[in-house]
């Protein structure tokens, strides 16, 4: 983007983009990664073992296919490309796995409760051994050449000292809540 931002709002940092971003101090929570499944999980899907299983991810998102692979906890983590599949978004997401088009969708375990969908068609299942795909929670994602994290980090700092970012995140979850759940750090 030639240097025409300075920083992109509510980024991750992973393990990809920390070589190649700086990030703010985060003002969200990270999450788990889990799997989906229909609800009532009627193909047995093992959450420990994914060996020859089509897994379907959201493209874009943190819970990707790498992530997946970095579990060595979960035997065949590491997929084959055709036991690969991206959507592009929530819906997709659900009828691929009600479908049985894929056997379960990898993503962040907040999905339902932030409203992207409801339970009464998936059910979560989370990993015998939860884990992140990301390094910390939602922050400003900048250019590694740029200090507006600095400042930014200043400002966050008064904020959350003034009780003003408790205030402001508990106002957002009173307003929004009914859409899903809003989750804060609490710093």
């Amino acid at each position: 983007m030639n240097g025409w931002y300075d920083a992109c709002t509510g980024y991750t940092r992973t393990r990809l983009r920390d070589g190649t971003f700086s990030f703010s101090k985060a003002f969200l929570p990270t999450h788990m990664a889990s799997f989906y499944v229909r609800r009532g999980n009627p193909n047995n899907f093992n959450v420990d073992d994914v060996s020859g299983k089509k897994i379907v991810f959201l493209d874009g998102w943190v819970d990707d296919e790498k992530c997946l692979a970095r579990q060595t906890s979960i035997t065949g983590s590491v997929l084959p490309a055709d036991k690969i599949v991206h959507v592009t978004d929530t819906d997709k997401f659900v009828e691929q796995i009600n479908t049985g088009l894929a056997d379960a969708g990898w993503a962040a375990n907040t999905l339902i409760a932030q409203g992207y969908f409801n339970d009464t068609v998936l059910q979560l299942l989370p990993p015998t051994t939860p884990q992140k795909c990301m390094l910390d929670g939602s922050a400003m994602m900048t250019r590694k050449d740029n200090n507006f994290t600095t400042y930014w980090n200043q400002g966050f700092d008064k904020l959350v000292e003034s009780g003003r970012f408790t205030r402001l995140c508990s106002e957002a979850a009173r307003r929004y809540g009914r859409v899903g759940t809003v989750a804060c750090l609490n710093p």
